[in-house]
């Protein structure tokens, strides 16, 4: 997956207010954001690819949410949380 934002703040995976996903199995490089969730909570990431993103995962104001078992490589920072 590539670019599912515009601009500066494009993410390859882009979760906003969502809760209860499981995202799975996906890759993301190249992006400012590898996965992005703005106030979303209780949700899943595994198995993913997250590679020569600026921000591999990055969470805002999300509460709950369970990362194991991905990739992340060649990030600049590998997992943020404001």
């Amino acid at each position: 997956m590539k670019g599912a934002g515009s601009g500066w703040g494009k993410s390859g995976i882009f979760l906003y207010y969502a809760d209860c996903c499981n995202i799975f199995n996906n890759n993301s490089t190249n992006d400012r954001c590898g996965i992005r969730l703005v106030c979303s909570n209780n949700n899943s990431t595994s198995n993913n690819n997250y590679l020569n993103n600026w921000y591999g995962i990055t969470l805002w104001y999300s509460n709950n949410n369970v990362i194991y078992l991905n990739n992340l490589i060649n990030n600049r920072d590998t997992i943020s949380s404001y």
